[in-house]
This record gives C-alpha cells, structure tokens and sequence, in this order.
C-alpha cells in the first residue's frame, strides 16, 4: 500500500482555517545535546533503538498536529524522503543523475498523536521505513506509470528530509563562508 499517493477524505475545514499563509510562523529549530536528551529520556525502552532523526520527527509531528489543532478523527500523514543513492541493493545505472527518491507515509488519526506518547510515531515512522526495499522502490516507479504521476498525499501531510549528510558544509558557494543552513528561508 502507498499511503503517500492515496486519496484522504477529511471531513472538517480545520486545514483550510489552519493553513492560511498569512498566520503560518515559520521557525527554525535546533537540538542540540541537551535538548536531544531531554526528548530521550521520555522514551521507555520498548521502541527499541531509535535514530536521533525518529526521534525529533516523531515529537516534531505529535506537535505540529497540536499546534494545528486537528479534529481528532482527521487523518495526518507523516512522510519521510529517502535518497536511495548510495544505499545497499540499490545500484543506479553509472551516469544516472535523474531523481532517485521515494517517501514512503505513516498515517494515524490526529486524536492517535494527541493521546499516545510521542513514541507512538516513532512505531510509525520505523514501520514506513522498513517498508523501503528494492520491491517497494520498483512498486512506486509501477504506480506512478499506472497513475500518471499522481500528486502525493496532500491533506495535512508532514513532509521532512534528512539533510544531516547531505555535505552543505562541503560546498562551495564562491563565499568566504560555508553553508551551515538547508531549511526554508524565511524561517531563520
């Protein structure tokens, strides 16, 4: 099943009221040690092991749907790029440059985030990750030849990326400085 081309049917207005431009805030956040700790140590140890990343984007979603105020039986989407570049098993024809990406979704109902512990999407997040194989990355190239190209899932869905090892620190921008920065713009 590929939860991030399926159709979401949400019955309230809450994401058209909540998603006008005009009163969105955009930040920047940052987590450093401590903070990272902080979220850490509310984890019981039956996730099992967790990437810092799960761990931020899980809290992350849990709050951004509070934030939003979501009507508990609307459905949030969670997805979650992934760069096959570079992965085991997934060998890209030598002077392949073309896009090389899935995102594979987690979905709960907006009350799911609000009453369980943040850990709970942690779960979700994992399970939207195993899913990532050769066979899952052949199944979205299929659909989106026997769809057209759908759009991804859309209603209320969080789409995050991975930047940590994209290398920005390595690139040269013909400043003096290098980039220490990959997020929106208008949110520093």
């Amino acid at each position: 099943m590929h939860y991030e081309y399926e159709e979401v049917h949400n019955t309230n207005n809450t994401l058209i009221m909540a998603m006008d431009d005009n009163d969105l805030v955009h930040r920047s956040f940052f987590f450093g040690p401590k903070e990272k700790r902080a979220l850490r140590n509310q984890l019981p140890s039956s996730p099992g092991p967790c990437s810092t990343f799960e761990v931020l984007m899980a809290c992350a979603w849990k709050c951004r749907t509070i934030a939003f105020a979501i009507d508990p039986n609307e459905v949030v989407p969670f997805s979650c790029l992934i760069n096959i570049r570079g992965k085991h098993g997934f060998d890209l024809p030598l002077g392949y440059y073309g896009n090389a990406f899935v995102y594979p979704a987690s979905i709960t109902k907006a009350g799911m985030l609000y009453t369980y512990p943040f850990e709970y999407g942690i779960r979700l997040l994992k399970k939207a990750k195993a899913k990532m194989s050769k066979e899952y990355v052949k199944s979205v190239a299929d659909l989106m030849v026997i769809k057209g190209r759908p759009l991804f899932l859309q209603p209320w869905n969080y789409i995050v990326s991975n930047l940590t090892f994209v290398g920005f620190g390595d690139v040269d921008f013909g400043l003096e400085k290098k980039a220490i920065y990959g997020g929106v713009a208008r949110a520093l």
